[in-house]
């Protein structure tokens, strides 16, 4: 069976972008994502926790973005940046993905980072149309996340929060009567 980028409409690709914007802080975290995502590879990169940080804010900049005409400056600006190219790459697990490589004057960390974030953007929206993506709106959670095609736009990073604010919601309107 051949696997493309969004089997099933999934973005293959971004689930490692948001988990690494959301989670990733230090050189052992970066490491552990790319080992548990199947390519300890990218996990050997230098990491530099100011130039990571710098790489998750310009993402964070197009997650921010609900409408595509305003995010897609940003992710060109990204991908003419970093020069980004693409090469067919068998993964770990015997799996094959188009994986964009940063040819810039970098290629650590967060040169990866900003290759592989701006490149499965820019996929994903000309997959879906539409700036599919977002900042969860749940007070004081600012998670970033992927809209993988609910009825609605998704507006929260998973059911905890949503279920939160729901919650939330039910009890100030009890107290309310």
């Amino acid at each position: 069976m051949t696997q493309s980028y969004a089997t099933d409409d999934r973005p293959l690709g971004l689930r490692f972008v948001v988990e690494a914007i959301n989670d990733v802080e230090t050189e052992t975290s970066w490491r552990g994502l790319c080992e548990r995502r199947g390519d300890a590879a990218l996990g050997e990169r230098a990491f530099d926790e100011g130039r990571f940080a710098e790489a998750k804010a310009m993402l964070r900049r197009v997650f921010a973005e609900p409408e595509l005409a305003s995010a897609a400056p940003i992710i060109n600006e990204t991908l003419t940046a970093h020069q980004v190219t693409q090469q067919l790459t068998q993964l770990a697990d015997g799996r094959w993905a188009l994986r964009p490589i940063p040819q810039g004057p970098h290629d650590d960390a967060a040169a990866t980072l900003l290759a592989l974030g701006s490149f499965g953007l820019a996929r994903w929206a000309s997959d879906q149309g539409r700036a599919a993506w977002g900042i969860c709106v749940a007070p004081g959670c600012e998670r970033v996340f992927v809209d993988e095609g609910r009825k609605e736009p998704q507006r929260f990073c998973g059911t905890t929060c949503a279920t939160r604010v729901r919650v939330a919601a039910h009890r100030r309107k009890q107290q309310s009567r």
